[in-house]
């Protein structure tokens, strides 16, 4: 008797990272956080940051010693590390020009497990009552999106998808917001749009990073 021989099946699944907001602060010069322990050794620390003064370009960026994996557009800055031990997190970013501080920038602290690797898939930034950044959001990438905003008590919204994780202001005419996407189920062209009320200013400094 001959049985049919089962063919071989190649799976193209690919494990869905997760992530996790931590904090944020109201400037771009890193500092030592606390985020959550580890719950396995693929835990990636991501900084991200916004702000609306001269461009800053992030050239470097240690995370408890361990060097990540930076990329930067306009004035938003992404760093990466895997730093699989530890809850307290000396983050210090190395800028093209001296680092800012004060109410003209958002830094913003993740935690996120299982991604591919540290190197930023994409990054945008975009300027705007309305700002927005179109990408092609892959399958089993996130997005993270911090925001500058120039006013502050303003509450900014995001596009359906994405989980605004803080809105804040500091009482000084400036406002923050970050959000995160979820890991997609499949390839797709995506817009990450963050919006404010007001109909006077710039609006958002939006940046957006994607990671796999």
């Amino acid at each position: 008797m001959i049985f049919p021989v089962m063919p071989n099946v190649v799976s193209s699944f690919l494990t869905k990272p997760t992530v996790q907001y931590v904090t944020n602060h109201s400037d771009n010069r890193g500092g030592t956080f606390t985020v959550p322990a580890p719950v396995s050794p693929r835990r990636y620390v991501i900084y991200v940051t916004s702000n609306q003064s001269n461009d800053v370009a992030l050239q470097s960026c240690t995370i408890n010693g361990i060097q990540a994996s930076v990329a930067s557009m306009g004035n938003a800055s992404f760093a990466c590390a895997l730093v699989p031990t530890g809850t307290s997190m000396t983050i210090t970013p190395v800028y093209s020009t001296g680092a800012g501080s004060g109410s003209s920038y958002t830094g913003v602290v993740y935690v996120a497990y299982d991604l591919e690797s540290p190197i930023w898939r994409f990054v945008g930034f975009n300027i705007g009552n309305s700002a927005s950044v179109t990408l092609t959001a892959l399958e089993s990438s996130i997005l993270l999106a911090p925001a500058q905003l120039d006013n502050d008590n303003q509450s900014a919204s995001f596009t359906t998808g994405m989980i605004r994780d803080f809105n804040s202001d500091n009482g000084n005419s400036l406002g923050k917001a970050s959000a995160h996407h979820d890991a997609f189920d499949m390839d797709q062209s995506y817009t990450v749009t963050c919006r404010i009320g007001t109909t006077n200013g710039t609006g958002c400094f939006l940046g957006v990073g994607m990671l796999r």
